[in-house]
Order: C-alpha cells, then sequence, then structure tokens
C-alpha cells in the first residue's frame, strides 16, 4: 500500500435522511497509521459494517461533513494534529454518533476527549493501544446492537 487513505464509497441517499429503513452500519476509521486502519477496517467489515477510512484531519472533515456515520473509530495522535477536533466537527453534522478512541494517549489527552465530549453529548468508548481486537471486536458488537 502507498500509505494513502482508502476511501470506500458510501452514499447518504441509501436511506432516508434520518436513516430510518438504514439497515448497514457505517463507520468511519480515523488513524494516520495505515496498518491499524487495515485491521480496524477488517474487524469491522467482518461484522457487517461498510466502512470509510482517513489518515489525517482534513481527509476525515470531509468525509464527516458530506456523509452519514453510523460510529466512527479516532486515534487522538494524528501525525502533528490532535484528533479532538474532529468531535465537534462530527457532533456539528451528525449528532450524537459514538465514537470509539483507540489511542495510547496520556491521561490528560484522555480527559480532554472526555471534557469535549460531554460538551456535545458524544458516547465515547476507550479501547487502548497497543489494539487489542478482542475488546474492540466486542465495542463494535455492543454499538450494532443499539
Amino acid at each position: 500500500m502507498d500509505g494513502e487513505s482508502r476511501k470506500h464509497p458510501l452514499r447518504d441517499d441509501d436511506a432516508g435522511p434520518s436513516g430510518a429503513g438504514r439497515t448497514v452500519q457505517r463507520v468511519l476509521v480515523i488513524d494516520d497509521d495505515v496498518t491499524h486502519r487495515v485491521v480496524i477496517c477488517q474487524l469491522a467489515q467482518k461484522l457487517g459494517y461498510v466502512t470509510a477510512e482517513a489518515a489525517t484531519i482534513a481527509e476525515a472533515a470531509d468525509l464527516i461533513r458530506t456523509r452519514r456515520f453510523d460510529c466512527m473509530t479516532l486515534d487522538l495522535h494524528l501525525g502533528a494534529e490532535s484528533g479532538v477536533e474532529l468531535l465537534g466537527i462530527m457532533n456539528s453534522r451528525q449528532q450524537n454518533v459514538p465514537v470509539i478512541v483507540i489511542s495510547s494517549a496520556d491521561d490528560v489527552e484522555r480527559w480532554e476527549v472526555l471534557r469535549v465530549a460531554t460538551l456535545h453529548g458524544i458516547r465515547v468508548t476507550e479501547v487502548p493501544k497497543p489494539l487489542k481486537i478482542g475488546v474492540l471486536r466486542e465495542v463494535f458488537l455492543e454499538l450494532k446492537n443499539v
């Protein structure tokens, strides 16, 4: 792979404006590490999710503004950028979309995520790095049943 984000086509017209009748769950996987993105996407796809990927805040923001998602995974360290700002963007476009934070962030960064998420009413679940596939699988399954 060339390290660029692969984007899977997702159309908002697959369901009504509110997503009513939607049976496919869509997840946006945001991580600057291509290996992590591939592993997370493969797991999500095996569980029935349709995936889209972003390696940068700009890519993620563009996808959030143009597509609908049922949840997203978020690495807090995207190169020199912080993924925290994507919480506000996600909330302004798609309220109450659960976020799975997959990161090796320190306590200060994790508290900031929880503070911002609380302000926006966003449900946040943490899955630490190194990535524990079994834990992430359980979170994905739980979100599908919500």
